[in-house]
């Protein structure tokens, strides 16, 4: 039955959340982590491990995460991750009302 409700693509045993422009997307939710003094490798650890969630999911990411995290904090954690990639991933981070994405292979 699989086979027939997922569109082609679908890795075996994985159920992404979205497909957007012919890309499957895994979404995860940052909004209860908040940024504390002194935590900044532990929030950025815990960002790349919702990417790594994500990956396993799908091949891009969507992820909501709290404004009281520094933008300069996640784009270090996310271009981190995708530089450390072996595979093209495509990162949308949702962040108050800014929409951001990033694409970097």
């Amino acid at each position: 039955m699989r086979k027939e409700l997922f569109p082609e693509g679908v890795k075996d045993d994985k159920n992404p959340d979205y497909y957007f422009r012919g890309r499957f997307l895994d979404g995860k939710n940052m909004i209860s982590i908040t940024m504390k003094p002194d935590n900044s490798k532990a929030i950025k650890r815990k960002i790349q491990n919702r990417f790594d969630e994500a990956f396993e999911q799908a091949d891009d990411a969507f992820i909501e995460i709290n404004t009281s995290i520094p933008m300069d904090l996640i784009k270090e954690a996310v271009k981190g991750k995708l530089a450390s990639s072996q595979h093209r991933h495509i990162v949308y981070v949702k962040y108050g009302d800014d929409l951001l994405v990033f694409d970097e292979k």
